[in-house]
This record gives structure tokens, sequence and C-alpha cells, in this order.
């Protein structure tokens, strides 16, 4: 993808990648950093769906089928991505049959991540379900195995967390305090050990009573 891609650029925290319902322009690829994914509700509501790292595309969906964007992006820590008009992008696909495998399995993605907050914020009955389910799913994606458990970098505010899960900031704070207390994950300066993974799978799954 790098090679093929025109215009390189770094974006501060926060800079708009593209918008919710803005017309499609192309498809991002992020090379470093990383960006967030949301969508909004008309009275300001934010979701955040995913977060891209180095190697995902961002607005292929809408890149194929020539709607708006249904997400906002942003770059998030600082971001560097290259951008493929989509003109390039549909061309890329046509002639290049690598490029159009990785464009699939980077939708396969997209649905993925689709079906995982589906079942996080609509199956599960309480927040701490919710909460432990993320903290697994970043396990899975990002995590390394220690001998006391499993270590996840730590870059996410508690109202980014609330934000991902539909709840209050203050009861993702409470929350992690609970999972501290009893000794399931332990927070140290940018990092996160899940140092009793199987406590959480019970709590995200409702096999442990919780407070909502």
């Amino acid at each position: 993808f790098v090679e093929r891609s025109r215009i390189s650029t770094i974006h501060p925290d926060g800079a708009l990648l593209f918008n919710e319902g803005q017309p499609v322009t192309g498809v991002y690829l992020v090379l470093g950093g990383t960006a967030k994914v949301s969508i909004s509700s008309p009275q300001g509501k934010l979701l955040i769906l995913r977060v891209a790292r180095a190697g995902e595309l961002l607005g292929i969906n809408a890149a194929m089928t020539g709607q708006p964007y249904q997400a906002t992006a942003q770059a998030w820590r600082k971001c560097t991505t290259s951008f493929i008009p989509q003109a390039d992008f549909i061309a890329l696909q046509q002639r290049d049959e690598r490029f159009r495998e990785q464009v699939q399995v980077a939708l396969s993605r997209y649905v993925v991540d689709l079906f995982e907050i589906t079942r996080r914020l609509m199956l599960a009955e309480s927040a701490a379900e919710k909460l432990a389910s993320l903290l697994l799913r970043w396990c899975e994606e990002w995590g390394s195995v220690e001998p006391r458990g499993i270590r996840i970098i730590w870059e996410f505010t508690h109202e980014d967390i609330a934000q991902m899960i539909c709840v209050s900031r203050e009861t993702v704070t409470r929350l992690l305090g609970e999972f501290s207390k009893r000794g399931q994950i332990q927070l140290t300066g940018n990092s996160l050990l899940i140092c009793e993974p199987q406590d959480l799978k019970e709590i995200a799954t409702g096999k442990v009573l919780t407070v909502k």
C-alpha cells in the first residue's frame, strides 16, 4: 500500500481525516500512531467504534460504494497516513490481485469489529460486562503475555473508554478501581496488566454477579 500511495501526512492529535456524512474522497492507510473511528448522535453523544493502528485502512466501505463516509476518523496520539484517492483505489483493485486481497482482509476486519461492538453493547447486561469484554478484546489484539498476566500499553483516558462502551466516565473509574482492588488488573503508568483474565471472562459472560 505504502509505495502506491501518493500523499503522506503527519496529523496532530485530534486532526480530522474525514467526517461522518462527508462525500467520499478516498481511503486512508494508517502508517504510524493511531486513529479513532466514531459515530455520533444528533444530540452529540459519541461512540468510538474502533482504534485503527499501523497497516489499517480507513474509509474503504465508502470508497467502494460511493456513499458518504459512515463514520468520523480522527488522528489519535499523533498519526501518520497515506491517502489514496477513490479513483486510484478502485483502479488498483481492478488490476492488482494482491491489493484486492488486502482490501478483502480489511473489509473482513470491519465486519468483525461491527459484530464485536454489537455484542458488547447490546448483549451485555451491565457496565462491568462491557468493560471486561473490552479489556479482553485488547488482550487478544495488542496484549503481550508475561509471567504475571497479559500486558497492554495503556493510552486511553477514562472518558475514551466510556465512549467505547456507552457508559459514564465515573462508571469506568469506579469499575477499574474495583477490578484493581480484587487483584484482577494493575494500572502502572502507561500500561495495564491483566492479572486474572479468567476472572474477566466470567464477568464478561455474566457468570459473576456485578453491580451495574
